[in-house]
């Protein structure tokens, strides 16, 4: 068979091409708890998507408000890649792939489909057996909650920058980067993994929305992009 006629026939295995891992780092599940208390998935690799967080789901395609915590992979710097992709389109972590990577054929995805949504692995797996850190997490899940964030979104589009929404939610913006600041200086080994610990920054989250926020020497300015376009 030709190199051509190969390209175009069906796969009866993974040709680990690349493909997929270019489109982001897998979601984790319960079976890949091992993965990370051995370390050979380190919590700086990984980032949360917090309970709440408005996000893509990957199978149908829609926004949708997430009901629970997934941890990810991160992706490379400024890419969407897989950060163990390599640049020879090897997986540096071939052999201790988490279970969404296994269960992927780009050929035949039931498998994945229907493991997608069970059994995702979360913070409190990993960090409810340490009650003072839990206890912080849960503090700023509550006080950061993208529930409350999303509702004071929706009044921005007809307020001031000088309205209680717009003050509220840039309380919220300085306790998130606050609590990371304390954290990194407090514990510095955490420094690295905040991404795993509190999520992704509010400012990064938050500009994906279309807000563009910029600190100021009395607080933070933000910006809807989308109503200012309107006017």
């Amino acid at each position: 068979m030709t190199p051509e006629a190969q390209d175009q026939s069906p796969l009866a295995q993974c040709r680990q091409c690349g493909t997929c891992c270019r489109k982001g780092g897998p979601a984790l599940h319960g079976e890949d708890r091992a993965l990370v208390e051995n370390g050979q998935l380190p919590l700086a690799a990984l980032v949360t998507l917090r309970q709440g967080q408005r996000v893509r789901d990957n199978v149908s395609g829609e926004l949708i408000h997430l009901s629970t915590d997934v941890i990810k992979i991160k992706s490379a710097a400024g890419k969407a890649t897989c950060r163990f992709l390599t640049p020879a389109n090897d997986c540096s972590i071939y052999a201790q792939r988490p279970r969404e990577c296994r269960l992927l054929q780009c050929w035949n995805t039931a498998a994945l489909i229907r493991e997608y949504r069970r059994n995702r692995l979360t913070r409190h797996d990993l960090m409810g057996g340490i009650p003072e850190l839990w206890d912080l997490l849960q503090n700023h899940q509550t006080r950061c909650a993208y529930d409350r964030i999303y509702t004071l979104l929706k009044a921005l589009r007809t307020q001031t920058e000088s309205s209680p929404e717009f003050v509220e939610l840039g309380e919220i913006i300085s306790y998130d980067k606050h609590l990371r600041v304390l954290i990194a200086r407090k514990a510095p080994r955490f420094k690295e993994q905040m991404d795993f610990l509190l999520g992704q920054p509010l400012t990064a989250s938050l500009a994906q929305l279309g807000l563009r926020i910029s600190a100021t020497p009395t607080g933070w300015r933000i910006r809807d992009l989308a109503r200012d376009s309107a006017t």
